[in-house]
């Protein structure tokens, strides 16, 4: 079977990359990134930018380190993909701390939802009073759900203090984050007064 012309130079650019010449890692992790001339292979776009990075490419470092932050032939490693991304960052790829900032800001997302998770399971066991104190945190800490359902909270007084006023506050902040719970209670007039 005869190769076609990608294959072939596929072929031979993997050979000078096997030989350590960093351009040729380059384009064979970019070439396995794509699937041009071999099959798409994340583990071997990884492995090629790998050979890059350890060459001192600064775009191996970066690819390398996107892989890591996106759990693309390599396994998922936060620590790993900031430490690649800042690195690349700091020698001319911008985008490498706007995935680090993405990473972070999910990372922070989870935990909150996490938090949040917590004191929903907190007041279905009864534990009003917890679960008002993880809500608290969560709010403060900028999660809309939390917010929203904090409002409640203080709207019916449980687990806290009744505050309509608070429980207003906290409906519109919700609104504003992007929460639409009951048009965060009809725009803060509440649905009924208890």
């Amino acid at each position: 079977e005869e190769m076609n012309d990608a294959e072939t130079a596929f072929a031979l650019r993997r050979e000078c990359a096997d030989r350590g010449h960093t351009p040729s890692c380059l384009r064979t992790a970019a070439a396995y990134l794509r699937g041009i001339g071999v099959g798409q292979s994340f583990a071997g776009a990884a492995c090629y930018y790998k050979k890059a990075a350890e060459g001192g490419s600064i775009e191996g470092i970066f690819f390398l380190g996107m892989l890591y932050a996106q759990n693309c032939g390599v396994r998922f490693d936060y620590h790993t993909a900031v430490r690649l991304l800042t690195v690349a960052a700091e020698h001319g790829y911008p985008q490498g701390r706007e995935m680090i900032d993405k990473m972070t800001e999910r990372r922070r997302a989870a935990a909150l939802d996490r938090i949040y998770s917590a004191a929903c399971a907190l007041y279905h066991k009864g534990q009003v009073a917890r679960s008002t104190e993880l809500l608290i945190e969560a709010a403060r800490r900028g999660h809309a759900r939390a917010m929203y359902r904090l409002g409640c909270h203080l709207e019916y007084g449980e687990g806290i203090e009744r505050d309509q006023s608070r429980a207003a506050a906290l409906y519109r902040a919700a609104a504003e984050a992007g929460y639409n719970g009951m048009n965060s209670r009809m725009k803060c007039g509440f649905l009924h007064q208890r």
